[in-house]
């Protein structure tokens, strides 16, 4: 499951230079969700805090920033975007 997330957030990394609603980015941010339900349901309230989360927290933030500067900010963003459209009930 680790190797599922890692494979996820390194995609995610590869593709900040596109938009976060560019289609390959939510399809990897698709990746990204259906790892984090590996652990617990994500509606679209609890993915969208989470990558909140993933910007505002210093310890979650430092964790993606090691990817390449800038992806909690980006993932924040795109997380956001696919909770809107994929997941608004």
């Amino acid at each position: 499951v680790g190797q599922q997330g890692e494979e996820a957030t390194q995609l995610l990394a590869s593709l900040m230079d596109r938009s976060p609603e560019d289609p390959a980015v939510q399809a990897a941010i698709a990746r990204h969700h259906a790892w984090i339900e590996n652990f617990y349901p994500a509606p679209a309230d609890l993915y969208r805090g989470l990558g909140q989360m993933y910007s505002e927290h210093p310890e979650f933030r430092a964790f993606y920033e090691k990817y390449r500067p800038g992806l909690a900010d980006f993932m924040q963003a795109a997380m956001g975007h696919y909770a809107d459209t994929a997941l608004a009930a």
